[in-house]
């Protein structure tokens, strides 16, 4: 079997094909905010705060009459980290006189409770839905990732309220959709997370075809390396939730930090085969085999519980090993291992994507469309630059084989 050289011009075409077929959906990301004041109207949030930290408790009769305790969010989105309180929000709903029905979407889908509060127009009586993947995914008003409720709207202003409860991460940003364009931006969305899967389907079949065909392990590492990617990634976005286990909202919960160490276990052992790093850098193997150790035992005791500090602890694991890989492949590059200079540039990508994530994750940093898509876009060029990597290194070691079978001959 051929596989293309790095010379081979057609090889370029091949991967700007691939580039501009990942720029193509990602630029429906990037229009993203310029299409708020378009498409969907963004809700401004108000939080409830206390200073006994006891808003949790509250029932809604309370919340209702606690007008000045709501503190406006200046930032679009609202990142509380982990925080294991409950938290109570408010909500504007504008007049509307055309549409009876609006569609009131949390962008963040990894919420395990969410109670939306709103007053019934004829009867003036709180109504209350509950959703979160915390509850199976048919509850929920609208067949998608993220959560969206049917409101109703009114020729006046009314609030809403929020109670927002989940182990994980606590980030809350809302925008109000009419029908038409809720549907609108459902289908571009699905178009852009469709091709990125696609692209992740058609590099792991790769791997698997050309590894199985020339019976190199490297390419069976990285078709594994490609598939964890692709399940950490449908289960951050929540579509693992909505198509593979929308009836088992327990496990939807263990699959986040699962997924984290799958990936990391992944990540680490395609990267200490490729680069050899036993013959190359034997201390920093010795570093891989703990973090690999570390993220092992989180995946397989995830199923107990403690979804918390598991979270906490698998996350930071993952930062110490996305450090650790860029840090590996600088300095396998510098000891004159050339097939890693590919990875330099990819392990830096995929490092920038993981450390932004996990920063908006604690809510050090805020919900922007770096933050937000940056582990998307740094996990497909690190995935791309891997294939050059591999490829690369193939024909250059079936080079120097064929030289060598050439010049024993002639001996």
């Amino acid at each position: 079997m051929t596989v293309p050289t790095i010379k081979n011009k057609r090889f370029y075409f091949v991967l700007f094909y691939f580039l501009f077929f990942i720029g193509n959906p990602m630029s429906v990301f990037a229009q993203e905010n310029e299409s708020y004041s378009q498409k969907g109207e963004r809700v401004h949030l108000e939080l409830l705060e206390n200073a006994k930290n006891d808003t949790h408790k509250l029932s809604i009769y309370d919340v209702e009459k606690l007008t000045k305790g709501f503190v406006p969010i200046k930032e679009k989105n609202l990142n509380l980290g982990f925080e294991k309180h409950a938290k109570w929000i408010r909500i504007k709903i504008p007049p509307h006189s055309e549409n009876k029905i609006s569609y009131l979407e949390l962008e963040y889908p990894l919420l395990d409770s969410i109670s939306l509060y709103y007053k019934e127009t004829i009867s003036n009586s709180w109504q209350v839905k509950h959703s979160g993947d915390a509850l199976p995914f048919y509850q929920r008003d609208i067949n998608y990732h993220n959560i969206i409720f049917k409101v109703p709207v009114t020729k006046d202003t009314v609030f809403h309220y929020f109670r927002v409860k989940t182990n994980g991460s606590m980030q809350v940003s809302a925008k109000l959709w009419s029908e038409s364009n809720l549907f609108d931006e459902i289908l571009g969305e699905q178009l852009a997370f469709g091709s990125l899967f696609g692209i992740f389907m058609v590099l792991a079949a790769y791997g698997c075809l050309i590894g199985g065909l020339l019976k190199t392990r490297a390419y069976l590492y990285y078709a594994m390396l490609v598939f964890s990617i692709a399940l950490f990634l449908s289960v951050l976005n929540g579509y693992a939730f909505q198509y593979f286990w929308s009836n088992a909202p327990k496990w939807g919960n263990q699959a986040l930090p699962f997924s984290i160490a799958v990936m990391t276990v992944s990540a680490l052992n395609f990267t200490q085969l490729f680069l050899r790093i036993k013959k190359h850098a034997p201390i920093l193997q010795k570093l891989m085999q703990l973090s690999s150790l570390i993220a092992g035992i989180v995946a397989s005791i995830v199923f107990v519980g403690y979804y918390n500090l598991l979270t906490k602890i698998v996350v930071s694991n993952a930062v110490f090993a996305a450090a650790l890989l860029l840090y590996t492949t600088i300095i396998t590059r510098a000891r004159g291992y050339e097939y890693s200079r590919f990875m330099v540039s990819g392990s830096y990508l995929f490092s920038i994507g993981i450390l932004l994530a996990v920063l908006k994750s604690f809510g050090i940093i805020d919900t922007t469309f770096i933050t937000k898509h940056g582990i998307e876009l740094g996990t497909v060029f690190y995935l791309l630059l891997c294939a050059v990597a591999l490829n690369d290194r193939y024909n250059v070691e079936k080079v120097k084989k064929e030289e060598e079978e050439t010049k024993e001959e002639k001996e």
